[in-house]
């Protein structure tokens, strides 16, 4: 055992990270199998407390922004790239006693559809119904949530939710249950830089299909995104805040580097900006 340890300390750097790399996508793709795997079965038979610990066994601690201080606050951050890299920026120099923990939005996703049974008529883009039935399992999803958030609360004492966009269905009925808990549920909506023909089509969506946010605070990159929400009547002018968007700090620390190759890069997607879902 001495010697294999030995051996160890002198891998070269490069392959010790692809072991690390192999090791945690193993971690990642097995989290999720078990997730798949049991859901369903906890959630149809209303196993809350077993439910409760396959959550905690589910987050984990954001390292870049760990408080210095004795931790105060517990956050769930539901899990999204580009939204996580928004929270580090804003949070790595003022963070004191907050652990913030990144929950996978594939939790509460199996969840949802444990219930929905992937419903054809709800989907991210059009969530309001009349369908009595579509009501009826709305109604249902949501006191699951209330039922189980309480007793998850009860063994994992945390005091808020941040998720990135209000349109994403697994999630509405979450944001509608925390606040029946008084639990608050901030949502940084990423998508708020759009042009001006997007604007019009969203703002035409969201009326016609009844958007609503039920969360406790909307935030938005700018008063151009602020102005189209409040228009749309997705949200009242009290819930919603422009805080910026901090991950652009990375961008301006790059203006002065000059790469040694420059590659300009077109994705091009057909239908992009066209309210065609």
């Amino acid at each position: 055992m001495l010697n294999y340890c030995i051996i160890l300390l002198y891998v070269p750097k490069n392959l010790n990270y692809k072991i690390l790399k192999l090791i945690f996508r193993y971690i990642f793709y097995t989290r999720i199998y078990i997730n798949k795997l049991l859901i369903p079965f906890l959630v149809k038979f209303k196993m809350f407390n077993l439910l409760s610990y396959l959550l905690i066994f589910n987050l984990s601690k954001i390292k870049k922004i760990l408080p210095p201080q004795k931790i105060k606050y517990k956050v769930l951050v539901l899990s999204k790239s580009a939204g996580i890299d928004d929270v580090i920026e804003s949070q790595k120099k003022y963070n004191k006693n907050i652990l913030y923990l990144e929950c996978p939005r594939i939790f509460f996703i199996y969840i949802f559809e444990t219930i929905f049974k992937n419903h054809p008529e709800i989907t991210d883009e059009k969530y309001f119904s009349n369908n009595p039935k579509v009501k009826k399992l709305k109604l249902e999803y949501k006191d699951f949530l209330v039922s189980f958030l309480k007793i998850f609360k009860k063994k994992y004492n945390f005091q808020k939710f941040i998720g990135f966009n209000f349109i994403y269905r697994a999630e509405r009925e979450l944001h509608a249950a925390s606040q029946e808990l008084k639990i608050p549920f901030s949502v940084l909506f990423k998508e708020s830089v759009i042009t001006e023909s997007q604007k019009n089509c969203y703002i035409f969506t969201y009326i016609k299909n009844n958007e609503k946010f039920k969360g406790h605070k909307l935030a938005v990159y700018s008063n151009f995104a602020k102005k189209y929400l409040i228009k749309s009547n997705v949200v009242k002018n009290e819930r919603i805040n422009v805080i910026g968007c901090s991950r652009l700090a990375i961008s301006f620390s790059y203006k002065k580097l000059v790469p040694k190759n420059q590659i300009l890069y077109y994705a091009i997607e057909n239908n992009r900006g066209l309210p065609n879902s």
